[in-house]
C-alpha cells in the first residue's frame, strides 16, 4: 500500500512539475543566457528585462540590451539589438540592429533592419532588407526588397529583384517590373 502511494504521489508532483514547467513564465531578468531567471528554452508572456537575454517564445514587454527569441515574438521589444528566429507581430526597435528571421506584421526600426520572410507593414531605417515579399511602407537610406514589393517604397538607393505594385522614390531604383498605382 506505501509503495503505491507513493507511486501515485511521485506521478501527480511529476505531471504538476511538466504543467508548469510547459506554462509560459510572466517575468524574465537576465545578464546573459546562463544567467537568467528563466531558462532559455522557456517561454514569456509578461515583462523581459534584459542585458542579453533569450527565450524561446515572447508575448509581453521586452526591454533590454540583446533581446533574442528562439521561436515567435508578440508584442513590443526595445533594446540596442532585437533578434527573432521566428514569426514577429508588433513592433521591434532595435536601436543599432532589429532581425527577424521569419514573417513579420508590424513596425520594424532600427538603423539596420531585416526580416528573412514576407513582410506587412512598416519598416524604417538607414538599412532596411526584407528578403519575402512586402506590403507596405519601407523608408531608409538603402531599402531593399528581394521578393514582389506592394505599397510605397522610398530611400536614396532602392533595390528590388521581382515585381513591384508600388509608388517609389529614390535616387537609383531598380525593379524586375514596375506596375504604377
Amino acid at each position: 500500500m506505501f509503495k503505491r502511494i507513493l507511486g501515485i504521489t511521485a506521478a501527480g508532483i511529476l505531471m504538476a512539475a511538466a504543467v508548469a514547467h510547459a506554462d509560459p513564465k510572466p517575468i524574465q531578468l537576465a545578464l546573459t543566457p546562463e544567467i537568467e531567471l528563466v531558462p532559455a528554452d522557456e517561454s514569456i508572456k509578461g515583462l523581459r528585462l534584459n542585458i542579453y537575454g533569450e527565450n524561446k517564445d515572447v508575448m509581453g514587454l521586452s526591454l533590454g540590451f540583446v533581446n533574442k527569441s528562439t521561436g515567435n515574438t508578440s508584442g513590443v521589444e526595445l533594446g540596442l539589438v532585437d533578434l527573432t528566429e521566428g514569426e514577429f507581430h508588433g513592433w521591434q526597435y532595435g536601436w543599432a540592429y532589429a532581425k527577424t528571421e521569419g514573417r513579420f506584421i508590424g513596425l520594424q526600426n532600427g538603423i539596420v533592419t531585416y526580416t528573412g520572410g514576407n513582410f506587412t507593414g512598416l519598416q524604417y531605417g538607414l538599412v532596411d532588407t526584407t528578403a519575402g515579399n512586402y506590403k507596405g511602407v519601407q523608408v531608409g537610406l538603402v531599402a531593399i526588397t528581394k521578393g514582389d514589393f506592394s505599397g510605397w517604397q522610398a530611400g536614396s538607393l532602392i533595390g528590388l529583384k521581382e515585381n513591384l505594385l508600388a509608388f517609389k522614390t529614390g535616387l537609383l531604383t531598380l525593379a524586375k517590373q514596375i506596375s504604377a498605382v
